[in-house]
């Protein structure tokens, strides 16, 4: 933590401040000296000031100060100043208002935490804390000056502990560019805790051959940045021994693993595991997608969106294009539908058979006359006779 300017050329407090009329009259005694042992109460004229802790809370990198001040009798207090080297922006909170950090108090020359428009009277208790960024925990005996009517009144207690910034002590203090925990020079942060060039950091500083940002070898430059002989590795795009692939790259997933393994991939042409098919390329619209899952084409059997007709082929001239287009079929005679324009289709293309080979009926001849007739006439005389031999049974 930096120590701020006051506390190294503190203002001498005031002992009393005598407020006449038409003058301001200061009394400057020198500097209570600071106890030997840090104090956690004291009699302040006729207020006694109480250090309760200083609580530093991790989570929140904040220290809590807390005090409180009983008026053992006399004058009430109207405000008071707790001595404080850290700067102003450390200050985060504090309570009762109002309250903050003020730069050498003009009735009592002391620079730090101040809580004003008090009016602590006879017998009466009040409590007070203050928030500062840091863990502030270190205790030193700090200068409490208490401000009351005419006076003014010193004394000492508990407070921060503000220490001088050291180089290597792990913390980047201010006009510090690094602090690496060291005095080491070398290794990036100098003794002095300044910033040098070294190995690793990206800059051909000199004495080095090569600086690619690290300290690994076998990447062309190595960790003590001198310039390596090229060597074979996984992913330079060449197969060398060991290697069963090299796609120029240390990627997984494409085929060639970032170890240089051959792996499996969509569109090798090979059903592996997370696929629903793998039709040997990564096309889409044919049945299997570029990722390998199975989609809707034509041909497929479904009627999927933009298709007119899917007959479960892709064959034309079946009223079904190749497309899954309705395709507008040819009237032929002799299929044995009977079509637009046909009187009879039996489902050939004879003649003489009662539907000739142009779909036309056909009218029976004499002698195909005859012949029906004759069929007709033995048909009634079978059944009559029939029908004579059940009457006389």
């Amino acid at each position: 933590m930096t120590c701020f300017l006051c506390c190294r050329k503190r203002v001498p407090p005031l002992s009393a401040v005598a407020l006449g009329l038409f003058a301001l009259i200061f009394t400057a005694p020198a500097a209570p000296a600071t106890a030997q042992v840090c104090s956690t109460a004291v009699d302040i004229d006729h207020f006694r000031l109480t250090f309760v802790g200083a609580t530093f809370n991790p989570g929140l990198g904040i220290t809590t100060y807390d005090y409180c001040i009983e008026n053992l009798g006399g004058q009430a207090l109207s405000h008071w100043v707790l001595e404080a080297c850290f700067p102003p922006s450390s200050l985060t909170s504090c309570s009762p208002a109002p309250c903050f950090y003020q730069l050498i108090d003009p009735t009592t020359g002391v620079t730090g935490v101040k809580f004003d428009n008090l009016t602590l009277d006879t017998g009466q208790t009040e409590c007070y804390s203050f928030d500062v960024l840091g863990d502030l925990t270190s205790l030193t005996d700090v200068v409490a000056a208490m401000k009351y009517a005419q006076f003014a009144s010193y004394g000492s207690i508990c407070g921060p502990s503000c220490a001088a910034p050291i180089c290597g002590d792990g913390n980047l203090d201010p006009g510090e560019e690094c602090d690496d925990g060291n005095n080491v020079d070398g290794d990036g942060c100098s003794a002095v805790c300044t910033v040098e060039p070294f190995c690793g950091d990206g800059n051909l500083d000199p004495g080095e051959e090569c600086d690619d940002g690290n300290n690994v070898d076998g990447d062309g430059c190595d960790a003590n940045c001198k310039v390596e002989l090229p060597q074979a590795f996984c992913g330079d795009g060449n197969l060398d021994p060991g290697e069963e692939c090299d796609d120029g790259n240390n990627v997984d997933g494409d085929g060639c693993s970032a170890t240089c393994t051959v792996e499996p991939v969509c569109g090798d042409g090979n059903l592996d595991p997370g696929e629903e098919c793998d039709d040997g390329n990564n096309a889409d619209g044919d049945g299997c997608s570029a990722n390998c899952t199975v989609e809707p084409f034509c041909g497929d059997g479904n009627l999927d969106p933009g298709e007119e007709c899917d007959d479960g082929n892709n064959a034309d001239g079946d009223g079904c294009d190749a497309n899954c287009e309705t395709e507008t079929v040819a009237l032929v005679c002799g299929d044995g539908i009977l079509d637009p324009g046909e009187q009879c289709d039996d489902g050939n293309n004879v003649n003489g058979d009662g539907c000739d080979a142009s779909c036309r009926r056909e009218v029976p001849t004499l002698g195909e006359w005859g012949v029906i007739l004759l069929a007709l006439a033995l048909a009634a005389l079978g059944a009559l006779a029939l029908s004579r031999r059940r009457g006389s049974v």
